[in-house]
């Protein structure tokens, strides 16, 4: 699939919204309340034989309260009770609204920072140590691009949040975390222009070997399917650009591993 026609379908993917979010206050407290949308089973059905063509790694849930129940439980996982999550109604969920703003966010500003960089592979290193009955070992986002992780400033501390897909239950720890680390990298790759300043940053504070071991083993450019999901996730660089980044952060960023 060539890069002009990656464009094209990638942009007809990334229009497609299965879920809202609209802001709400419960009981003076200001919260986020997300939604699934009526009429969405069609839509999430071809959405799950995309990513499944594109090796993707990751599914959609088709049942509405499976994937409230895992949004959910995601919330409590990492935060306990410092963040209230609760049901309301029967297609979505109430959370409490949580300090900061997303990477993307920033990085919009043209103020995403080292100290982001740092705060992201702390709070990506803790999440992969918490362990969940929903995989047969540690706990692993799905989809971990840049709109996906808040920071605060106040208290120098990253967040993970949106939990709308899971991984595949067959996939080992390490290949199911660092996917995560593989779509986070591929998300900074593309959209920053210090990316090489900002990686080795996020690697070091992230220091789990054995993850980023897997994560090496996943850095080789596809073709087809696949190929047009990693242009989605890298912000459409061209073929030989991400050839060139790819291998720069395999033999400049993970070479020791």
């Amino acid at each position: 699939m060539n890069d002009r026609l990656s464009f094209l379908v990638g942009h007809l993917i990334d229009a497609v919204r299965v879920n809202v979010v609209s802001p709400q206050t419960i009981n003076g407290e200001i919260g986020w309340f997300k939604r699934r949308k009526i009429g969405m089973d069609v839509t999430i059905g071809l959405g799950n034989i995309f990513l499944k063509l594109s090796r993707s790694r990751i599914w959609m849930f088709p049942n509405c309260q499976a994937w409230v129940q895992w949004e959910i439980h995601c919330f409590h996982l990492l935060y306990g009770d410092r963040i209230e999550c609760h049901t309301k109604g029967n297609r979505g969920f109430w959370v409490q609204a949580m300090p900061g703003k997303s990477l993307w966010q920033w990085l919009q500003e043209g103020e995403l920072t080292i100290a982001m960089m740092e705060a992201a592979g702390k709070t990506f290193r803790h999440a992969h140590t918490r362990h969940t009955n929903f995989f047969p070992g540690g706990w692993s986002h799905g989809d971990c691009h840049l709109a996906n992780v808040l920071y605060d400033p106040k208290s120098e501390t990253a967040y993970l949040i949106d939990f709308e897909t899971r991984h595949w239950i067959q996939l080992s720890t390490e290949e199911r975390q660092a996917d995560d680390l593989l779509i986070f990298l591929l998300d900074i790759t593309g959209r920053c222009e210090n990316w090489a300043e900002l990686l080795p940053i996020f690697f070091q504070s992230y220091n789990r070997p054995l993850v980023m071991r897997q994560l090496k083993l996943y850095l080789s450019v596809p073709n087809g399917w696949e190929r047009l999901l990693w242009a989605t996730r890298s912000n459409y660089l061209s073929t030989p650009q991400l050839l060139s980044r790819i291998a720069h952060i395999r033999t400049q960023f993970l070479s020791h591993i």
